[in-house]
């Protein structure tokens, strides 16, 4: 992200900087640090007049905040930062894959987080569906991590053979992908 700043690429530091907030999340920095962070990494977009990277910070901000508050929700991005009921429509008119992958990607993390599997594979098959039109985002080998968990769960709640099957099936796969990147870029996939 420094460098983007330095050569006046703002757009590409604001990205950057989302991605060093999901990747905080995701080696387990405190979740009040990282929401403390974004709220000062959106106030600075919001200087800038960047609208285009502001959703990314305000779908993280928003999904913190469905983890650490108590809400009637807290499945769903609907809230003081972000309302995917109405962002949704700028994003599919923008086709913008990589907000509706990060919205599908949050949502699949706090469906399985609050004991939700089957709403979590419901948000990770519509990421399927984006995969290959997203680019660059970290949260790719984070969405094979929880489709995986989430597969795990179903096993253990569905009575079906045949499900059964096909979710194990999955698993193996989404291991297989991430313990390939992890021989490829062990840095940064082996923990």
């Amino acid at each position: 992200g420094q460098i983007a700043l330095e050569i006046g690429d703002y757009g590409m530091a604001m990205f950057a900087s989302a991605e060093q907030s999901y990747m905080g999340y995701s080696i387990g920095r405190p979740l009040a640090e990282l929401e403390r962070e974004i709220a000062t990494y959106r106030a600075e977009i919001m200087k800038m007049g960047k609208p285009i990277q502001l959703h990314y910070f305000c779908q993280m901000e928003q999904f913190l905040h469905n983890l650490i508050y108590p809400i009637d929700k807290p499945c769903r991005l609907v809230g003081e930062f972000y309302d995917e009921d109405k962002e949704m429509a700028f994003h599919l008119a923008d086709n913008d894959k990589n907000a509706l992958f990060s919205l599908n990607h949050f949502k699949l993390i706090l469906n399985y987080s609050f004991g939700h599997f089957e709403e979590a594979l419901y948000c990770a098959q519509k990421n399927r569906e984006l995969m290959g039109r997203v680019t660059g985002w970290y949260g790719v080998v984070g969405f094979y991590f929880y489709e995986a968990l989430a597969c795990c769960a179903m096993l253990v709640k569905t009575g079906e053979s045949k499900r059964q099957v096909e979710l194990l099936a999955q698993v193996n796969e989404n291991i297989s992908m991430i313990k390939q990147w992890s021989t490829h870029e062990p840095l940064n996939h082996e923990n």
